[in-house]
Formats: structure tokens, sequence, C-alpha cells
């Protein structure tokens, strides 16, 4: 018999994603399947969604209830899962059609892998394609890492048992949850973890996801994580997230100006880097013309 695959899906206030995020799930051409939203309370449209279309759809199961954010969300619909293979799709994404089907050929054979992860591309609301993801194989060396995540979140899949094995994710985490579990994953799972070389599922860009609107978070949390596992953290994460508060205006957040948001985030950031690194960050931010509006000292 072939294996039950568990699908899990965090969601709040996502009403005008979710069903078609919930279709890319139950049209796939696996016969095995169930899907888990963990709802964190949607104030919109979401919670009549999912009963119109658990209604239609036994293979969807659902709750809605108060969460501490996606981390909790997701750890809260893994501890309900029955499949021995788990996928984890958020609910703005999308599974390609015959996703779940080529993860689990990666997970069934002879290789026993206990993770596979494929191609990914982003796309915007409307769901037209705006790039490849820059995915990389297992086979890239582990310090790759350092440089950015190169596994599209949606792509992998994973056995329970690995998951079992790992634990949850952190929840203390705002953004960069899923980074620091594959890098616990590949620690753990060396040689384990397989690649679909094709797209498996497509990664939405808009106003009201993490990866646009906590861009702060997402660099610092960053370097915490790669600090965590690899050893001082590189600084070029922050230098970027500094690129693009400058291109995008240069509007810190409230209550700020931008000088004293530059400064702060630099000594966030620096119990995460070297010696070395921090001396070259702060070099670069004062010689650079580039940051000259952080007014770096």
């Amino acid at each position: 018999m072939r294996p039950l695959v568990s699908i899990v899906m965090p969601s709040f206030n996502q009403a005008e994603f979710i069903e078609a995020s919930i279709g890319s799930v139950l049209e796939q051409d696996y016969p095995r399947l169930e899907l888990i939203v963990a709802d964190g309370g949607s104030t919109d449209t979401t919670v009549d969604v999912l009963k119109r279309i658990q209604a239609q759809d036994g293979r969807l199961r659902w709750f809605s209830e108060p969460d501490k954010g996606p981390a909790n969300a997701i750890n809260k619909a893994l501890a309900r899962v029955r499949g021995t293979l788990i996928g984890w799709l958020n609910s703005d994404d999308l599974y390609t059609p015959g996703a779940v089907g080529r993860a689990v050929t990666a997970l069934t054979g002879p290789e026993n892998y206990v993770m596979a992860y494929g191609q990914g591309i982003h796309v915007d609301e409307n769901g037209k394609e705006l790039s490849r993801y820059p995915t990389l194989p297992p086979s890239a060396p582990y310090n790759r890492f350092a440089q950015g995540c190169y596994i599209c979140q949606p792509t992998m899949f994973f056995t329970r048992t690995a998951h079992q094995l790992l634990g949850p994710l952190d929840e203390s985490i705002k953004t960069a949850f899923d980074f620091e579990y594959w890098l616990r994953a590949f620690k753990a799972f060396s040689g384990r973890i397989g690649f679909v070389d094709e797209v498996q599922a497509c990664s939405r860009l808009h106003d009201g996801c993490i990866t646009l609107n906590m861009r702060y978070w997402v660099a610092l949390e960053g370097l915490q994580v790669l600090h965590r596992h690899l050893g001082n953290a590189p600084g070029h994460w922050l230098l970027t997230y500094f690129l693009e508060l400058l291109e995008s205006g240069g509007k810190p957040p409230a209550g700020e100006t931008l000088h004293e948001h530059a400064h702060n985030t630099l000594q966030a950031a620096l119990p995460y880097l070297g010696a070395a690194e921090s001396s070259n960050l702060r070099q670069t931010l004062k010689s650079s013309p580039l940051y000259a509006p952080l007014q770096i000292a």
C-alpha cells in the first residue's frame, strides 16, 4: 500500500489565496493524502472557505484558534498528522501538478532518504512567474548556507520519523524557523536528503507575506541561525538588508530615524558576527557611498 502523505498548512487571513493553495493539494494525482490546515483565528472569510471545501472533500481537516505565530501553528498541525510522509505548504503557496507523487518516489526509493526537496519558483499574487528560486542540490557544502538559504520551503517533504528525531520548529524565531530547521536537518541527516530536479512548488510573493513584510527579522534571524549552527555569521546579510531598506525609500520602523534604525540594527547583529567580520562590516558601512544615508560613524 502506498504511504499516506500528510500536508500541513498554516493560515491567517489568507482568504484571497488559500482556496487555490488547498486546490493545489487536493488536485494532486497521488491517491493517499490528507491536508491539515492550522488557522490562527482568521477574521476574513478563511473559515467559510475551509467549511465549504471540507464538506466536499473529507481529506481536508482544519482547526481555527489563536496561535503564537506560524511556527507554533505548524507545530500544532504536525502533532495531528496521520501519515508517514509529510509536506508543508503555506496558505498562499502552490504545489505543481505531480509534486506529491515525485516526493513520494524520492522518499520511498532504495536510497533511504528521510527528506527530499526540489526546484521552486517565485510567483506574484496573480500566479505569474517572477523568478526561479536559487536552489542548490544537497551535495552543496554545508557552509554554503552562509550565503543564503537554497531550499525553497514548500518543495520540502520529510518522513514523520525525521520530524520526530529533529523535534519541533523553534517557535522563538519569527521568520527564519524554516531556515533553522533545514540547518538542523542537514547536520543530523547528512547523505540522507534527496533532490527532485523538477519544479515542485510556487512560492508566492505579495505585500502580506513574511518574505517581503518582515525583512528586518529575516536578516537578523538569519544571522542568529547561522551563528547557532555555523559559528560566526557573515555580515553581507545585514548589508543586503540595508540596501533593500535604502532602495525602498529608506523608511525605518515607526519611532526611529534612519540613522537610529541602522545603528540599532547593527548593534543587534554584532553578537552573531566575529571580530574580523564586525570590523569589515563597519568599514564597509562607513566608507561605501551606498550606505552614506545611514550615517554610520
